[in-house]
């Protein structure tokens, strides 16, 4: 499993396991289209969010879109918060799911009773959440219905909430024939750019690690089945990138640590062929790194993982 992270976002081990598989390479150009991200609120969402609101009787509404690192909040009904952390966050694990995720009392459920929300304000209890998609099933965000009190919902409600949705969805597609032929172009771009041998990560300024082709995670795949590869990235001074690569695979010993960074090397061949893996991936990596006058180094021990750090100079960053 391969998880994006930034650095400061915290432990979202509760949210691993994925019913729907999230394309978090295509989804930003997605949100692009729409162009929903740190927008003012819209009438026609808050009209919708009230009528949720009201049907079923909650205190709080909200219409989330998603990116990265964060989740915006186009409609917020009755609170003040505009964005949080998506890794933190019940919709971080609505947009897997391919029903109403359903918490009816959060403090008693294991994967939520620490998150900020229920802990701090506004003090969540019951959850009710659908996923909001584009017509091509890119999962953009969701519809919440909150409150501070335990709740239950019956079945014609959570059809009600499943509709909402629908009606939200139906919304993002009401858009002129230039977003369109931007969709069209974007979705183009992104199968080329996935298709490609060489590998391309995306940052921005606001989620540092924002896309990454099928190359890179080629690369980073090297770690057992059932293990966990984190990919972190931020700024450093003066003037620097940073990116963090661990995974959870076999480790390398310190003294094997020289020769995995020597082309046409591999260390412990016996592994090849039972962990699906050349033992190439760091070499690849070393190379275009020092062409663009960054660093790579690597700790590890057997049996603990490895993490590699490289560090680039922002300026050779495209």
């Amino acid at each position: 499993m391969l998880r994006w992270e930034q650095f400061g976002v915290g432990d979202d081990k509760h949210f691993a396991e994925k019913h729907i598989c999230i394309d978090e390479w295509r989804r930003p150009s997605a949100l692009d289209c729409v162009a929903i991200m740190g927008s003012s609120p819209e009438e026609r969402f808050n009209r919708i969010a009230r009528i949720a609101k009201n049907l079923i009787k909650v205190s709080i509404t909200l219409i989330t879109f998603i990116d990265a690192g964060w989740q915006w909040f186009e409609t917020h009904l009755s609170i003040s918060e505009i964005e949080g952390l998506r890794a933190s966050s019940f919709c971080n694990l609505t947009i897997t799911e391919d029903r109403v995720l359903l918490i009816l009392d959060s403090a008693e459920d294991d994967r939520f009773h620490k998150i900020p929300m229920v802990t701090g304000s506004p003090h969540i209890r019951f959850y009710a959440g659908a996923p909001i998609s584009t017509t091509d099933g890119q999962r953009l965000g969701t519809l919440c219905l909150v409150d501070t009190m335990p709740r239950i919902l019956d079945a014609d409600d959570l059809q009600s909430i499943r509709d909402i949705a629908s009606c939200i969805q139906q919304e993002l597609t009401q858009t002129d024939g230039g977003a369109v032929y931007g969709a069209h172009h974007a979705s183009r771009f992104s199968a080329m750019v996935e298709s490609v041998s060489d590998a391309i990560l995306g940052l921005d300024e606001k989620v540092p690690i924002r896309s990454a082709n099928f190359a890179v995670r080629k690369v980073f795949h090297y770690s057992p089945e059932g293990g966990t590869i984190t990919v972190g990235c931020k700024k450093t001074d003066p003037g620097s990138v940073t990116l963090v690569v661990t995974d959870t695979g076999i480790g390398i010993s310190a003294k094997d640590i020289p020769t995995v960074l020597e082309p046409f090397d591999q260390v412990r061949h016996d592994l090849l062929h039972t962990r699906g893996g050349t033992g190439l991936g760091l070499t690849l990596s070393k190379h275009p790194t020092e062409m663009h006058g960054g660093t790579l180094e690597i700790e590890s021990a057997p049996g603990e993982g490895t993490t590699v750090i490289v560090i680039l100079l922002q300026e050779r960053i495209v």
